[in-house]
């Protein structure tokens, strides 16, 4: 960071700075310590001058020492964070409210030297040693988390195509009777899309006579704790139905799953 200075000096974890050859005792097990930490781990003083690191925080970034990252802190993150804040700026931010308010917990991307960006969650805390004070700051690699993340949110948007081109309708409710999921190529002539959306409740669609049905055997489903099956016509369309209950390991009734299947050329044969 182009306004940030650093310095030589070398800090043990408990707080304490002490000059290079020095680090002898409880002091020198303390750091120790600290780069055998598995997460990173970097230290600033009142002036928001980065002055220490450990091992952890040198590999996160594949460089070669930590004096690397402290000459080029400013190097290793974009030139934005991903909510838009200028990082040269918010990194200087956030330590200083750290020592401000004791504790701060932020996301933090950074950029290897070659280019790779790394999430990580920021954890500042500020440390009152003899009189003085520094801001450590514990860095987590969320790479895995976020990749994690990722796959999910592929698979939930894989899963929600897969419902949303389903030949009939596919239904869903907690035990609240409140509408979950409602959707399928049959839904736009089956329901009104107004009534049966994700958070509405089975009770306000009961009120149309045309859902009632519908609606009474959903209800049913979740209060007897009982599959239902049946047939119904609808909009010139003979259509069937079948709901079952979903239990929780304690055989508590969690809501229910439904599918409307349009059978109209069945029953033509």
């Amino acid at each position: 960071m182009e306004n940030i200075e650093t310095n030589q000096a070398s800090l043990c974890a408990n707080g304490r700075i002490i000059e290079k050859g020095q680090i002898h005792g409880a002091d020198g097990l303390m750091s120790v310590l600290c780069d055998a930490t598995p997460f990173g781990v970097q230290f600033w003083d009142k002036e928001l001058n980065l002055i220490d690191c450990n091992k952890a925080t040198v590999n996160l970034l594949n460089l070669s020492s930590k004096q690397e990252y402290l000459d080029r802190f400013g190097e290793l993150s974009p030139d934005f964070q991903p909510d838009g804040s200028l990082s040269k700026e918010a990194a200087v931010g956030y330590v200083k409210k750290a020592f401000e308010e004791g504790y701060q917990r932020v996301e933090w991307m950074y950029k290897t030297l070659d280019g790779e960006l790394i999430p990580s969650e920021m954890t500042l805390v500020r440390i009152d040693y003899s009189g003085d004070s520094l801001v450590a700051a514990y860095v987590r690699d969320l790479r895995e988390q976020k990749r994690m993340l990722q796959e999910i949110n592929d698979t939930a948007a894989q899963l929600k195509a897969v419902v949303a081109n389903y030949p009939g309708a596919i239904c869903s409710a907690d035990k609240n009777y409140n509408i979950t999921l409602f959707d399928g190529l049959l839904v736009p002539h089956l329901v009104d899309k107004d009534l049966f959306f994700e958070g509405q409740d089975l009770h306000v669609a009961l009120q149309k006579d045309e859902f009632k049905h519908i609606m009474v055997n959903l209800m049913k489903t979740i209060d007897e704790k009982a599959a239902q099956e049946w047939s119904f016509e609808a909009n010139s369309k003979t259509l069937h139905m079948t709901t079952t209950p979903i239990f929780d390991d304690s055989g508590v009734v969690t809501g229910l799953v439904a599918k409307i299947e349009d059978i109209t050329e069945m029953t033509r044969i």
